[in-house]
């Protein structure tokens, strides 16, 4: 588990070294990021297979989102060959549709399809980053005392540690310095995770919010879970078909990073709380991040959805297409609403139903 040192008034100010993992607990990771291991799709599945089915479900749920083309980054480019402008997302979905559930056994690798082969290692072999599946009572514990939480909040059904390869830690603890960290709560849709993994929170800026431009968070899990509502993950996932997601972020306390304060001249103190000139300073337990670079995600909250009934209708082919088609579906029902508008106001058809309408009435 992460030792870590509290600030005044119950908020988690991290140490330099704040976050120490248990070498024994962790053995590729240590205070300065992960080692580089070959990320076969066997190494995964044999060591980590929960944490390669969450990596894989963040995957597959942005490729199934009518919103890919903004959230599918990076995108795999054996489905967007010469980098033209055209994706092929709907072979994509196809290919993922034939992948099978992840298994640890050996015979996995040699049982799936090519081309799912390869779509799989890629999607492996891609991140910056490992997720650690943690204990789960220990770490919801440890969070509590770093975010300074203090409403109750449902406990998570697993929680992920996100550790960073050797490259990434020094550049976010070269930035860091000798400053401390906060850590507090960002809820967003379960379809987001996948580029907020690899891309950062960046994508994810409130341009128009009520206290400036920014990346919100709380310290309160409670008003982050509001943004995280459950949505479609992958059918086959051992962790749930339907899920929701949480991130745990530390962020640099540096200017970029707008929070109340309690240190320095009531000036320094309003100046840092200010996100925009045009708006109120933002309030207490709540940060507005307006520098990427100043946050980093550090552990996943990952809820199920416990409704039986969601999981296996989700699982269903005919949920799965009606999902891969809404908007296809939507517009259709919108012509067929306008065409049955326009035969309601049409004369010929007045007088046919008229007509009958007598015939069935004198018949």
């Amino acid at each position: 588990m992460a030792s870590f040192a509290l600030g005044e008034e119950g908020n988690a100010n991290a140490t330099s070294d704040a976050l120490t993992y248990d070498s024994a607990e962790h053995s590729g990771s240590t205070s300065m990021g992960i080692k580089a291991p070959e990320r076969t799709i066997e190494n995964v599945l044999r060591k980590a297979i929960l944490e390669g089915d969450l990596i894989w479900s963040f995957f597959v749920s942005a490729a199934k989102s009518y919103r890919f083309s903004s959230i599918l980054h990076p995108f795999p480019p054996m489905f967007n060959e010469d980098g033209r402008a055209e994706k092929l997302v709907f072979p994509l979905r196809e290919t993922i549709s034939r992948m099978p559930k992840l298994s640890s056994s050996p015979e996995f690798v040699n049982e799936i399809p090519a081309d799912c082969h390869k779509l799989l290692s890629w999607v492996f072999q891609k991140p910056k980053f490992q997720l650690q599946l943690q204990k789960m009572k220990e770490c919801f514990n440890c969070i509590h005392q770093l975010t300074g939480q203090v409403m109750d909040a449902p406990e998570p059904t697993f929680i992920f540690e996100v550790v960073y390869d050797s490259q990434e830690e020094k550049r976010f603890e070269a930035r860091r310095g000798s400053r401390k960290s906060f850590f507090a709560y960002h809820g967003s849709r379960f379809d987001n995770f996948y580029s907020i993994l690899h891309n950062g929170l960046n994508g994810h800026l409130n341009k128009v919010a009520a206290f400036g431009e920014g990346t919100y968070l709380s310290s309160e899990l409670s008003v982050s879970l509001i943004y995280s509502q459950a949505g479609e993950a992958w059918s086959k996932s051992c962790l749930g078909a339907k899920l929701a997601c949480v991130a745990v972020c530390e962020m640099i306390d540096e200017p970029s990073v707008k929070c109340q304060i309690k240190e320095g001249s009531a000036s320094v103190q309003k100046k840092r709380a200010q996100a925009s000139r045009t708006t109120d300073a933002v309030p207490e337990k709540y940060y507005v991040v307006q520098n990427n670079d100043a946050v980093r995600v550090k552990y996943l909250l990952v809820y199920k959805d416990q409704s039986s009934a969601a999981v296996s209708f989700g699982n269903s082919p005919s949920y799965t297409w009606l999902q891969q088609n809404k908007f296809p579906l939507l517009m259709l029902a919108y012509v067929i609403l306008l065409i049955a508008i326009g035969l309601a106001n049409s004369r010929q058809t007045t007088k046919a139903f008229t007509w009958f309408c007598n015939m069935f009435k004198f018949s």
